[in-house]
């Protein structure tokens, strides 16, 4: 009973402090994580933190927690459930197949493998283990160097799960039965996962075309450009000079703007070479 009311509590106040995330936004994570090259953070192990919270609806403490033995068998084949405080949770054929991935990544790293070694190390030397506050707060800190500062990340992500688990239920079940079966996956009151499921993302809009994807639009159209050599050379310094003047959001754009302007002037060439 304590668990549930300081669970619903947490709740309360990732809506209240915290905005809601969608599986857009953990898929985002996920892809930030496994991207992320640094000496001190193994992005790959942060990444399969985040998806086994969002596929199986783990807590922080159960999802840092778990060791190898808790997802692998003696075989060293994936478990077809996972048990979890009092309970177990089922092991999707796509969560399988990633946890055998994932071991044999730690083991091609060199990280501990044994069954009773942590399933998310932060150190691939025996000796220097940390205790488990220690490597608990480790990994906090890793996840923060990934997804910023985010109040609850690993909640925020478990709730996101909660609220895909409950969209892909059959549409023929009543809706109190999808409250049902997925206050089950959630392993919380119907009262805690109805909230849950209020607490969505805001819809919105559909953002307008980027300035770069305008430019893609006016590239296609000089590739089927039709009029004369000198019509097609007019438009193509225009669509350079456009491209030129759009203001840089990110590092990568500058590059984008040397590989189309680079783009624009080697199809430019063929086209006018074809008409000679």
């Amino acid at each position: 009973m304590n668990d549930e009311k300081m669970s619903i509590g947490k709740a309360r106040e990732i809506q209240r402090r915290a905005s809601a995330i969608d599986k857009q936004d953990v898929l985002n994570l996920i892809q930030q994580a496994q991207n992320h090259v640094s000496k001190s953070v193994d992005g790959v192990i942060i990444a399969h933190i985040f998806k086994l919270v969002f596929t199986g609806g783990l807590h922080r403490e159960e999802i840092l927690s778990m060791k190898i033995r808790d997802v692998i068998d003696k075989r060293g084949i994936a478990r077809n459930h996972l048990s979890v405080g009092s309970g177990s949770i089922n092991v999707p054929a796509i969560m399988k197949k990633d946890l055998v991935d994932y071991l044999n990544y730690l083991k091609s790293r060199g990280y501990p493998t044994n069954r009773i070694a942590d399933l998310f190390p932060t150190t691939r030397h025996a000796s220097r283990e940390q205790s488990e506050d220690a490597r608990k707060r480790k990994l906090h800190r890793d996840m923060e160097q990934i997804a910023g500062r985010h109040r609850f990340i690993l909640e925020r992500i478990r709730q996101a799960g909660i609220r895909e688990f409950y969209d892909t239920l059959a549409n023929g079940m009543t809706e109190k039965d999808k409250v049902a079966e997925t206050a089950k996956f959630a392993r919380c009151s119907v009262d805690f996962t109805e909230s849950i499921l209020k607490s969505r993302k805001p819809e919105t809009n559909k953002p307008a075309p980027s300035e770069f994807a305008l430019v893609a639009d006016r590239l296609a159209a000089l590739r089927s450009h039709q009029g004369t050599d000198e019509e097609l050379k007019k438009l193509a310094v225009d669509l350079i000079e456009d491209i030129k003047r759009v203001k840089d959001k990110n590092e990568s754009d500058p590059f984008l703007k040397k590989e189309l302007i680079k783009r624009i002037e080697i199809l430019v060439a063929r086209k006018i070479s074809t008409t000679i």
